[in-house]
């Protein structure tokens, strides 16, 4: 079954959320508006490592919250629908299974993740990125509302697009993080945002060095020009974008990231298409 993008707002949700410290909670939270769930909870493993994180949960009840501790430090290793999940991935790389409780042979496990928490059913997702395996798990606490086909393909639909807006936020905090990427890419990235605000390529190599933290004579030495150059440069710039010090550059950065998400300025083929698909659509209010 197509979705229906007319009845939800999962499209601007997801993309609304990239950059956001709570990112992964409202990526779970836009899967409501194309499906009924009661908890879910987001996972990733590194293929060359049994150690599991736990990126988000969503669930009212306490005990949700202990068997998903429970499921990463107890149980994950030995889980047999992960390994079912790996035998029945399609060509795109995504396996997703729908089972209950009654099929859970180990007792402890069915006791410890199903029973003590209230949960009957539940719709696991797995799929990889690069070396880094994600899963995406949803339950039902209700013994007569079980997952069906429909549920599966709407989500196998979707799942292109949260993927490829993970992606987006991973590069976005690559951009504005102290993490171990290329400084090279972080500054040639930055720099593609400050010449859409119409300053010269140089002037904007400076402000992205400014952006990232560097010092004027760091800026000089990376950049092989002198310092009064640096600074002049540095002037033009600022006085072309309308701002006097760092702080207002940072937040215009920020800003013109945000603003390029916003307006679709996409590489990414998946995240093109779905916008055409949801811009021809009146957005309302998403299913709770």
């Amino acid at each position: 079954m197509a979705l229906d993008l007319s009845q939800s707002n999962l499209y601007a949700a997801i993309i609304s959320a990239i950059g956001r410290p709570d990112f992964n909670v409202e990526l779970i939270q836009a899967f409501r508006s194309i499906l009924r769930f009661d908890s879910a909870v987001l996972i990733a493993f590194y293929s060359n490592s049994d150690r599991p994180m736990c990126l988000a949960e969503r669930g009212a009840d306490p005990e949700f919250g202990k068997a998903n501790e429970l499921y990463l430090n107890r149980y994950f290793q030995r889980c047999e629908s992960i390994d079912r999940l790996r035998r029945v991935r399609n060509d795109s790389g995504i396996a997703i299974i729908r089972q209950s409780s009654g099929d859970i042979v180990n007792a402890d496990y069915r006791r410890d993740l199903y029973d003590i928490p209230g949960i009957s059913h539940d719709m696991i997702l797995l799929s990889q990125t690069g070396d880094v395996y994600l899963i995406l798990e949803f339950f039902r606490n209700d013994p007569l509302d079980n997952f069906d086909r429909d549920d599966e393909d709407r989500v196998r639909e979707f799942w292109p697009v949260a993927l490829a807006c993970m992606n987006k936020n991973s590069r976005f905090l690559s951009l504005t993080q102290n993490t171990p990427s290329d400084p090279s890419l972080k500054i040639e990235s930055l720099t593609d945002l400050f010449l859409k605000h119409g300053i010269s390529r140089r002037e904007s190599e400076v402000c992205s060095h400014i952006a990232l933290g560097y010092s004027t004579l760091a800026i000089s030495m990376r950049m092989e020009i002198s310092v009064n150059t640096v600074s002049t440069l540095r002037q033009r710039a600022y006085r072309k974008l309308g701002i006097s010090c760092m702080n207002e550059l940072y937040t215009l950065c920020m800003q013109s990231y945000s603003s390029s998400l916003a307006e679709a300025d996409f590489d990414d083929s998946v995240l093109l298409e779905w916008n055409k698909r949801a811009s021809g659509h009146q957005n309302t209010t998403p299913t709770q």
